[in-house]
């Protein structure tokens, strides 16, 4: 059974990321986990230890954490809240305005404004490049303070928002070994010849807004000398990921799981 606690890091202590490991002392390779829109949530706990019992120490640093405290609007409590009614709306409601006020004028008065803060709070922190110096500092903490991850090798996967942060992470660290993408956006063209490890990626072909871009993607990548791999799964959709979603799809996420794991086990080890 993995070991799940949260922990502290950055050069004055001033992040918290939720971390798991297998039990025992063995030096292991380490692997930042960024969270989706909906913050570090039982979702995002449940990758942790998977990866844990697949042999990984892993990190997911809070990323709305603001001096070790959320916003009330993006407590653990609201954003379940904004989660459950997301799941109720079509897959393309969260940047469909029209739609989104709709559905939230047919809510309450309370629970209309609550929605209401919570999901504008959110949006206005889900630019990856705002949250570049707490996942460096993560990333860097596994490979240097972490006693089971010390000088071992380090990895980033992330979802939605957190897996454009983790390609964004590649072009900024260069002792970064792997960077997994599942449904996030890919770094600007210029800072691709920054990046020194493979990139990993997932997408739903439904979710056009990005699975549409990935052979220009690809002719980037391989433009800039960088080893990429993208797989597009035909029926599924954004976050086919997240079995707390409407949008889970069990095929696309067997196979994008045994491919994340073969290239770590490839890539870390």
């Amino acid at each position: 059974m993995s070991q799940g606690q949260w922990v502290s890091f950055g050069p004055t202590h001033q992040y918290r990321g939720f971390l798991t490991a297998p039990p025992g002392t063995t030096p292991l390779p380490g692997v930042v986990v960024y969270q989706e829109a909906w913050g570090v949530d039982g979702h995002l706990e449940e990758m942790c230890h998977r990866l844990a019992q697949a042999g990984y120490v892993a990190l997911a640093p809070d990323l709305f954490l603001v001096d070790g405290v959320r916003p009330e609007a993006l407590s653990r409590e609201r954003l379940q809240q904004l989660q459950a009614f997301f799941n109720q709306l079509p897959p393309h409601a969260l940047r469909d305005p029209e739609l989104m006020n709709t559905a939230l004028n047919a809510q309450p008065p309370a629970q209309r404004q609550a929605l209401s803060e919570s999901r504008n709070t959110m949006m206005a922190n889900l630019n990856p490049e705002m949250h570049l110096a707490k996942a460096l500092a993560s990333a860097t903490f596994l490979r240097d303070e972490h006693l089971r991850t010390q000088h071992q090798k380090v990895a980033a996967i992330g979802f939605c928002f957190g897996g454009g942060l983790a390609a964004l992470a590649a072009c900024h660290d260069p002792a970064l070994n792997l960077a997994v993408m599942y449904y996030g956006s890919p770094p600007p063209p210029a800072l691709m010849p920054k990046i020194a490890c493979p990139i990993l990626a997932f997408h739903g072909e439904a979710d056009q807004r990005l699975a549409a871009g990935v052979p220009q993607v690809r002719a980037q990548m391989s433009a800039a000398g960088t080893r990429y791999e993208a797989h597009v799964y035909p029926g599924a959709g954004h976050a086919f990921f997240n079995d707390r979603r409407p949008s889970y799809d069990a095929l696309a996420s067997r196979h994008a799981w045994a491919r994340t794991l073969a290239v770590m086990d490839e890539v870390l080890s």
